[in-house]
C-alpha cells in the first residue's frame, strides 16, 4: 500500500514539474517583449506602460474603478466592474505589490500561459504524459494565441480558450469515467467560463453538450446516468438569474449524490418515486435552454457575424465588414495561426482526424475546430481556436505511431529510445518555428505619447466624469481612461447606432450641423426620463425633438437651429493622427440613405490618399517615389502606370505665427473635385475629394479652421487635437 501511494506521489510530481515547466516556458518566451520594450519611450506615458490593443481599455478602466472604490453612476462601466477580469485583476493587485498600470500589462502573460494546463491534461488522457508535456509546450506558443495574448494584450483573449477547454476536459471525463467529481468540476468551469465571455463560452461548451447528447444517444444511451449530467450543464450555460441558476445546479447535484448531506428521509422517498429522474432532470434542462438562450444567440448572430442592420428609425448601416479583427484568413495565414507550417498542419490534420475515430468522445473538441476554420470567413480572431485542437492532432498522430514499434521491436529499451527519438524530432519540427515567432513577437503600443497628449489635455481640462468625448470607436475605451470623461462610442458597439451618430459629428461639412448634434448628444446621454432610458441615442434625440418619420429634414435644419445655450455637460473632440486614413470609413456610417442604410454616394468617389516621403524636383514635388505633382499645372502623374489626376485646388498650409494659415491655388479644370494639399507642418502631402476635405475632421485637423465662436482649439501637434464646445 505505502509503495502504491509513493507511486503515485512520484507520477503526480511529474506531472506538476511537466505543467509547471511549459507555463514556464509560456511566461519566458512573452516576457522577452517586455524586457526588450523597457527602454522604448514611445511605450510610456507619463511613466506608465501603454496598452497594445485599444478593447485592453474597456477592463482596465473597469479593474480601475473597482480598485478605487468607484461603482455604479461613478464607473465608466459599471456592469464591467463587476465581471470577471476586472474580479480577478483587482485580486491580483490587492496580492501581490505591483503598480496598476504594470498589472494590466503583464497579467496578459501570465494568466495565457495557464492554457498549457488544460492541454495537458486532455492530452494526457489521450495518449500519455510525455506526449502531453510536447502538446502543452506547442499550443501557448502557436501564433494565432500570442497574437492575442501577449503583453498589453489586456482582455479576453487571456482566459477565453483555457476556462471553456477546461471545461470540455471535464466533459471529457464524464462522458468516460461519469464521475460526480468530474460533473462539479465541469459545472465551476462552465460558469466560470460565462462569467469571463458569454459569446465565445455559449457557442463552445453548448456545441460540445450538443454533441456529448448525440454521443451518448448513438452509443451510450444505456447509461441514463449520463443525461443527469449532461442535463445539469446545460443549466449551467443557461443564461438565466445566476442565484436560480445556482439554486437548481445545487438541487438537481443533491439528487444526483450518493452521500446525502441534509433532508436524507425525504430525498429518497422522491428519488424512489421518481422512476425516470434522470430524463426528467435531463428535459428540465433542455426546457431552461430553450427559453433562456435563444435571444443571445440569435441576436449575437444577427449583429456580430452577419451583416443584418439594427432596427432603429433610420436604417443603420452595420458594422460587419470595417472591423480588422473580423477580416477573413486566407489559407496560408490559418496554417501559420493555428500551427506554424504546412507539414505541421498536414500531420496535425491527419491526427485530428485519427482521434476523432479512434477516441469519438473527443468529437466534444470539434467547436474549436470549427470556429478556427471559420476564421476563412468570419475573420481573423477566431483562428486562435485552433491551437489546442491541431497541437494535441499533431501529438496524437506521433503517440499513435509510436504504438506500433511493439511490433517491430521486442526491447523494450530500443523501443522507448525510438520512441523518445521520434517525439523529441517531430516536437523540434513543430515547436521551434513557433518558439522564435513568440520570442520574436513585438506588438506597438496601441496609441503614442502624441496622441495620448490631447486626451490629457481633456482630462485636465474637464471638471466632471460626466463630460463627453467625441471620436471614432478605435478610440473608444481609451478615452475614458486617459480623459476621465465619458465617450460616445466604443468598441462594444457592434450595431452602428451609434456610429452613425459619431459619423454624422465628425464628418459633416456643416461646422454648426456638427456642434448641434453634439450638444444633443450631451443633452441626452444621461437622461433621467424613463421613457427615453430604454432607447438608443439615436432614438432618444428623435423622440425628444418628435421628429420621427422626418428624420432627415431634421438633420438637414441641425445647420440653422441653435443649441448653443443648452445647459449640458462639456463636450469635447478627440482627433489623433490616425483617424485621417479612415475618414472616408467613417463617411460611410452618415451619408446614407435613411431608409435603405446604403450610401447615397460612389464609395470609389471618396478619397483620402496621404503621401509622406516628399522630394523636390525643380517646380515639382515627388511624392513616395512614385508620383510627381506639378503645382503650376495641379496634376499629379504616376510614374508608374503614366496616369494623371487634375486637381481642381492645391493648398499650401504652414504655421505662421502660432496658428496656420493656408494658401489656395485654383485651376482652371472645374470638372475635378480634387484637391491636393501639401501640410508643411505635418510634412504631408494629402489628395482628397471636395466633400472629405469639408468634414469636420480634415477641416480640424489638416487645417484647424473651425468656427471660434462653437469650438475652442485645447490641445494641438502633428500627432493629436483636442476641442472643446463653447
Amino acid at each position: 500500500m505505502i509503495n502504491k501511494i509513493r507511486n503515485i506521489d512520484k507520477y503526480l510530481l511529474l506531472d506538476l514539474a511537466f505543467i509547471l515547466i511549459a507555463i514556464f516556458i509560456a511566461i519566458y518566451t512573452r516576457y522577452i517583449f517586455v524586457d526588450y520594450t523597457q527602454p522604448i519611450k514611445s511605450y510610456f506615458f507619463n511613466g506608465e506602460r501603454i496598452l497594445t490593443t485599444n478593447d485592453a481599455y474597456h477592463f482596465a478602466t473597469a479593474t480601475r474603478d473597482f480598485i478605487n472604490k468607484h461603482f455604479g453612476d461613478d464607473a465608466f462601466y459599471p456592469l464591467a466592474s463587476y465581471e470577471l477580469p476586472s474580479l480577478l485583476s483587482a485580486a491580483v493587485y490587492y496580492i501581490f505589490p505591483i503598480s496598476i498600470s504594470s498589472l494590466f500589462f503583464l497579467m496578459p502573460i501570465f494568466v495565457s500561459s495557464l492554457f498549457a494546463i488544460p492541454i495537458y491534461l486532455i492530452t494526457k488522457e489521450l495518449s500519455n504524459r510525455y506526449i502531453a508535456f510536447f502538446a502543452s509546450l506547442l499550443a501557448p506558443m502557436t501564433q494565432g494565441y500570442v497574437n492575442r495574448t501577449s503583453a498589453g494584450y489586456y482582455d479576453t483573449d487571456m482566459l477565453v480558450l483555457t476556462l471553456p477547454l477546461f471545461g470540455v476536459y471535464f466533459l471529457f471525463r464524464i462522458l468516460k469515467y461519469n464521475n460526480f467529481r468530474d460533473v462539479v468540476f465541469a459545472i465551476i468551469f462552465f460558469i466560470l467560463s460565462l462569467m469571463w465571455h458569454k459569446v465565445s463560452a455559449t457557442y463552445i461548451l453548448g456545441t460540445s453538450i450538443f454533441i456529448a447528447i448525440i454521443y451518448v444517444i448513438a452509443i451510450e444511451r444505456k447509461n441514463i446516468k449520463l443525461f443527469e449530467s449532461l442535463g445539469v450543464l446545460i443549466i449551467a450555460i443557461s443564461f438565466i438569474n445566476i442565484f436560480l441558476k445556482l439554486f437548481l445546479i445545487l438541487l438537481i447535484l443533491h439528487f444526483m449524490s450518493n452521500r446525502v448531506l441534509i433532508f436524507n428521509n425525504l430525498t429518497q422517498s422522491i428519488k424512489s418515486k421518481l422512476k425516470y429522474q434522470s430524463l426528467l432532470i435531463f428535459l428540465i434542462a433542455i426546457s431552461v435552454l430553450l427559453v433562456a438562450n435563444m435571444d443571445l444567440i440569435i441576436s449575437r448572430l444577427s449583429t456580430y457575424i452577419t451583416g443584418n442592420m439594427v432596427e432603429s428609425s433610420i436604417a443603420i448601416k452595420s458594422t460587419h465588414g470595417t472591423i480588422l479583427e473580423l477580416q477573413p484568413l486566407s489559407f496560408a495565414n490559418l496554417v501559420e495561426r493555428v500551427i506554424g507550417d504546412y507539414i505541421s498542419f498536414s500531420i496535425a490534420s491527419i491526427g485530428i482526424i485519427l482521434v476523432f475515430i479512434k477516441q469519438p468522445k473527443t468529437l466534444i473538441l470539434l467547436p474549436f475546430l470549427i470556429l478556427s476554420l471559420l476564421s476563412m470567413k468570419i475573420g481573423m480572431r477566431f483562428a486562435m481556436f485552433g491551437a489546442p485542437i491541431f497541437s494535441i492532432g499533431f501529438f496524437y498522430l506521433i503517440y499513435f505511431v509510436t504504438l506500433y514499434l511493439k511490433r517491430i521491436f521486442n526491447d523494450k529499451i530500443v523501443i522507448d529510445t525510438i520512441k523518445a527519438a521520434i517525439l523529441c524530432a517531430f516536437g523540434y519540427l513543430a515547436i521551434i518555428p513557433n518558439y522564435y515567432y513568440t520570442i520574436n513577437f513585438l506588438l506597438p503600443p496601441i496609441s503614442y505619447t502624441g496622441e495620448i497628449q490631447a486626451l490629457d489635455s481633456i482630462n485636465k481640462d474637464s471638471k466632471n466624469k460626466r463630460d463627453i468625448t467625441i471620436s471614432w470607436w478605435d478610440y473608444g475605451f481609451m478615452i475614458p481612461y486617459y480623459s476621465n470623461t465619458h465617450s460616445l462610442i466604443s468598441g462594444t458597439d457592434l450595431d452602428g447606432i451609434n456610429h452613425f451618430i459619431a459619423s454624422k459629428i465628425l464628418v459633416n461639412t456643416n461646422q454648426i450641423s456638427s456642434y448641434n448634434l453634439a450638444k444633443m448628444v450631451s443633452d441626452i446621454y444621461f437622461t433621467k426620463d424613463n421613457n427615453l432610458i430604454k432607447l438608443n441615442i439615436l432614438d432618444r434625440i428623435l423622440q425628444k425633438y418628435n421628429t420621427k418619420g422626418n428624420e432627415e429634414v431634421f438633420f438637414n435644419s441641425l445647420s440653422k437651429l441653435s443649441f448653443k445655450d443648452i445647459k449640458t455637460n462639456d463636450v469635447y473632440i478627440y482627433l489623433p493622427n490616425s483617424i485621417l486614413p479612415i475618414t472616408t470609413v467613417i463617411e460611410q456610417f452618415s451619408d446614407i440613405d435613411f431608409k435603405s442604410g446604403k450610401p447615397t454616394y460612389n464609395v470609389d468617389d471618396r478619397k483620402l490618399v496621404q503621401y509622406n516621403s516628399i522630394s523636390k524636383e525643380g517646380i515639382n514635388y515627388k511624392l513616395n517615389d512614385s508620383y510627381i505633382f506639378n503645382p503650376n499645372r495641379g496634376t499629379l502623374l504616376s510614374t508608374k502606370t503614366n496616369n494623371i489626376l487634375q486637381f481642381q485646388k492645391f493648398h499650401i498650409i504652414e504655421r505662421k505665427n502660432g496658428a496656420l494659415k493656408t494658401t489656395t491655388k485654383s485651376y482652371n479644370d472645374d470638372k475635378s473635385n480634387l484637391h491636393i494639399i501639401y501640410s508643411k507642418e505635418l510634412g504631408a502631402f494629402f489628395a482628397i475629394d471636395e466633400r472629405t476635405n469639408n468634414s469636420l475632421i480634415v477641416q480640424l485637423f489638416i487645417y484647424e479652421n473651425y468656427d471660434k465662436n462653437l469650438f475652442e482649439l485645447l490641445y494641438t501637434s502633428t500627432e493629436s487635437k483636442a476641442y472643446k464646445l463653447k
